[in-house]
């Protein structure tokens, strides 16, 4: 009995401590899911949280570069973030239409759509401009004490836009 009670409790802590290495793993893997799992239930996005006017206020990118050397290879990463000094305006309306007014005046169109905490934007074929790429990205909502932010962070590549009001 007592051989089959360690065994029992050998088991168990196997079992416990595999799945902690597949979470551990599985949340290693995926930034992107992390990036949406820090907002709080009070930071949920619904369509109606982003209709109306917002300025883009900067860019984040995040680059790495590798250096050889004789057998070795180092790689250094670097964040970056380009704040707007003229910023351009950025308009979601309710119908799923958008538009970006830049600084001297060009407009450009596009469509987006929500699906959970993530937003598409997609413009037509002939568009002239493109300032948001067409793309998909996790949405962050923050609402600070003197302005609303949403981080939309790409979900193919490595950069994200702020936007502000």
């Amino acid at each position: 009995m007592k051989t089959q009670m360690q065994l029992l409790i050998l088991i168990l802590a196997i079992v416990n401590s595999c799945s902690n290495d597949v979470l551990l793993k599985k949340s290693e893997i995926n930034y992107l899911g992390d990036f949406a799992n820090q907002m709080s239930d009070s930071n949920l996005i619904t369509t109606d949280s982003i209709i109306g006017e917002w300025t883009i206020y900067s860019v984040k990118t995040r680059s790495t570069d590798s250096v050889k050397t004789h057998n070795t290879v180092s790689v250094k990463t670097r964040n970056t973030e380009s704040t707007c000094y003229v910023c351009p305006q950025i308009n979601f309306s309710n119908n799923g239409m958008g538009r970006i007014k830049l600084p001297l005046g060009e407009e450009e169109m596009f469509n987006w759509k929500i699906n959970n905490d993530t937003i598409s934007i997609f413009y037509t074929l002939d568009a002239k401009y493109r300032t948001i790429s067409h793309n998909q990205y996790i949405m962050k909502f923050d609402k600070k004490q003197a302005f609303e932010e949403l981080e939309l962070r790409c979900t193919t590549r490595d950069y994200s836009y702020i936007l502000r009001r």
